[in-house]
């Protein structure tokens, strides 16, 4: 589900002596497992964060994964209106819990904000365990996992920024945020049980996996977490935030590139100081209109709306009489190639990646969605063809590049304010998408492929322009090029290769 593993280990022989550090060379395969061995703490601290945003996404699989409401057992007897204001609650306390992560990264550290999240994460768990039936618990439930939802969300690219050395920063914040469209994934195949009597009630089972999940998380918070240098630095705590730094690195000794980059995230803390923090200011305003559209291009390719199209388009081209086999393959296919996409994020870069992602997928919608509006059959095995192919190009970077440009995009004093305005964008989409769902008397496949695709084409043109490709970069450079205010990035590297030793 996640790429990043969940225990500590050094990795020994790294460099040659104490004195003298001096890196071996490696390449491809090796290269990535032996850096990745040795950065294991960085993934580590995360894993408490992926084990939320697993929760909340089968809970976000509940709404925009469903295709029937109506035989689910707490819908039973209530108003569409009741059962869409219930629907609605995740998001609606997703933006609270987004304003107060704002409120809190700044000033706590992150692992008492950790607890903001996991606890309530844990308590809605209990209520879907105890009573899936009930309305009232349910409505209370997805309250208390939208507010955890939302303060880890917001916390996580911070977080992840200022802990992960930068040739691996892609790889672990897609990992991690990933997690959401995992955990929805999940309850797109375990949806049909309530429809089909198999045996339990799937907000139960998303109860207790939550409870499992957010448990366990707990418990890697407590051993396994390491607060971020960034954190340390800003309150003159240096010393700290060196131990924090050799530590992430499993390093005895400081390093030159640990000097370095510690240097570099000083300089940024430093040069900030005289700036605003307003996020319409000092050149903010440019990246955090692309990324809020970054974000729209991501609920655009996958909303309640269209999966559940694209299930009922599967559904009836394999000729089955339940979802359960159409969600499996859509899901299936998602997780294998999101998974080989999240480990080139690093090596091949975010803006093409992301670009002939959103294009490509934008076309095959709005092609698919013309068949249907002018047609009224289709060939079976053209129709599947495409639908899959959605499925593999859609997940080349939509869903998860835009969360790795949220930490890398903004300077540190304007960052959680900046990721809280965007991520509250792609809440509200996703409210849209699901009131037009319910109050919607009919779903019209060919309506609903147009009107993501469209849209995605658009948006991909913009992508291509605006975007810049910022892998490996230190967070300091990838800000300035997101607000272009001149940072050269060969020059910069001549200037860190002449440091080295």
């Amino acid at each position: 589900m996640c790429c990043f593993p969940l225990f500590n280990g050094v990795t020994r022989g790294y460099f040659s002596s104490p004195c003298i550090q001096v890196k071996k060379k490696m390449g491809g395969c090796s290269e990535w497992f032996q850096r990745n061995q040795k950065n294991k703490p960085q993934s580590n601290t995360l894993a408490s964060y992926a084990m939320t945003l697993i929760t909340s996404g089968l809970v976000i699989g509940s709404t925009i994964f469903n295709v029937e409401y109506s035989m689910q057992a707490w819908t039973l007897g209530h108003s569409s209106v009741a059962v869409l204001m219930v629907s609605l609650s995740f998001y609606l306390a997703a933006m609270l819990g987004t304003l107060v992560g704002c409120i809190l990264v700044e000033r706590y550290p992150k692992k008492f904000i950790s607890r903001i999240f996991q606890v309530p994460t844990l308590l809605g768990s209990i209520l879907l365990t105890a009573i899936p039936q009930e309305i009232a618990g349910v409505a209370v439930a997805r309250v208390l996992i939208g507010f955890g939802h939302g303060v880890a969300f917001l916390v996580l690219p911070i977080h992840a920024s200022e802990i992960v050395i930068n040739r691996q920063r892609g790889a672990n914040v897609a990992s991690i945020s990933n997690s959401v469209i995992v955990g929805a994934l999940i309850f797109g195949i375990i949806s049909p049980m309530e429809m089909y009597n198999f045996g339990m009630n799937p907000l139960r089972l998303i109860g207790i996996v939550g409870i499992v999940l957010t448990g366990f998380g707990g418990l890697l918070s407590i051993f396994i977490f390491y607060e971020s240098p960034v954190f340390l630095m800003k309150r003159g705590r240096d010393d700290k935030a060196i131990k924090a730094m050799m530590k992430l690195r499993t390093e005895s000794v400081e390093t030159w590139e640990l000097r370095n980059d510690f240097d570099e995230l000083k300089a940024m803390i430093s040069e900030e100081e005289q700036h605003s923090k307003s996020i319409f200011s000092d050149g903010n305003l440019r990246p955090l209109i692309v990324l809020a559209l970054a974000k729209v291009a991501t609920v655009l390719s996958f909303n309640m709306a269209l999966n559940v199209v694209r299930i009922l388009i599967l559904s009836t081209l394999f000729l089955t009489t339940t979802y359960n086999t159409s969600a499996m393959i859509i899901s299936g296919v998602r997780v294998v190639v999101t998974f080989i996409a999240m480990l080139t994020v690093d090596r091949f870069g975010r803006k093409m990646s992301f670009t002939f992602s959103s294009l490509t997928s934008g076309i095959l919608l709005t092609v698919l969605g013309v068949f249907f509006l002018i047609s009224q059959s289709i060939h079976r095995d053209v129709a599947i063809g495409m639908v899959l192919a959605y499925e593999v190009l859609a997940s080349l970077g939509l869903t998860f590049i835009p969360d790795v440009y949220l930490s890398e995009a903004f300077p540190l004093i304007k960052k959680s304010a900046s990721i809280g305005v965007i991520q509250t964008v792609e809440n509200i989409c996703q409210l849209i998408f699901v009131c037009i769902m319910h109050l919607g008397v009919r779903v019209y496949i060919g309506d609903v492929l147009v009107g993501c695709g469209a849209p995605l084409l658009a948006l991909s043109v913009v992508f291509f322009l605006l975007l810049p490709e910022t892998a490996r970069m230190s967070l300091r450079q990838s800000s300035a090029e997101f607000s272009k205010q001149g940072m050269n990035h060969l020059n910069y590297k001549v200037v860190v290769q002449a440091r080295e030793p």
